[in-house]
């Protein structure tokens, strides 16, 4: 069952990636809310310095649907050729029986 495990293996990267990125969107609420409270920056201090960090988080946030998208992409294109792969099994078994009918036949006659 490699096909199930695959299914699984991606659906635990997905949930990760998707775990990551709430995670960044924490941490920026999480240094905003420190710096208000702090208020050791100047305010445009803390302006600049946080919308850095928003543009960074848009960065990861923006890199990290990349990714997931190409992963999807690669998902499918697993999927397809497993299915060309069993598809192939089943030929060469087929294939297989018809030759041992045949050499069957042969060696009855």
């Amino acid at each position: 069952m490699p096909f199930k495990e695959d299914n699984s293996n991606a659906d635990k990267l997905r949930i990760e990636l998707d775990e990551a990125l709430t995670r960044l969107e924490r941490a920026a609420l999480d240094v905003r809310a420190k710096g208000k409270r702090d208020g050791g920056e100047s305010g445009a201090e803390a302006e600049d310095r946080m919308n850095r960090l928003e543009a960074e988080n848009r960065q990861l946030r923006d890199a990290v649907t990349k990714l997931k998208q190409q992963y999807e992409i690669l998902e499918m294109e697993h999927q397809e050729l497993q299915e060309r792969a069993e598809s192939a099994d089943r030929e060469l078994d087929d294939t297989l029986r018809q030759l041992d009918r045949l050499i069957e036949a042969e060696t009855i006659h």
